[in-house]
């Protein structure tokens, strides 16, 4: 009788160990694709941004200040890209 008890326990514990263990990792799992998706809107913006100010400076009326000045803001969303990538340690 004591026996059959024992072992009641121990599978009921190990089944609410593997429950547990699951919904931690799900929610982990869950929040690792949120910050990837959140990341990866991020650098396409900063891409796109990046193809406009180009198209700018590609454009015949474009003078040299402006293009000097797009030149410059181009290397912000550079940089920005640069260190979420270093920041990720891909």
């Amino acid at each position: 009788m004591l026996s059959a008890n024992i072992w009641q326990v121990t599978t009921l514990t190990a089944t609410l160990a593997g429950i547990l263990h699951g919904l931690i990792w799900g929610g982990i799992r869950y929040r690792q694709r949120w910050v990837r998706e959140m990341l990866k809107d991020l650098v396409k913006n900063r891409l796109q941004s990046i193809k406009i100010m180009a198209r700018i400076v590609q454009s015949p009326q474009a003078n040299p200040d402006t293009v000097a000045t797009r030149l410059e803001q181009v290397q912000n969303p550079i940089q920005d890209i640069s260190s979420i990538a270093i920041g990720l340690d891909w």
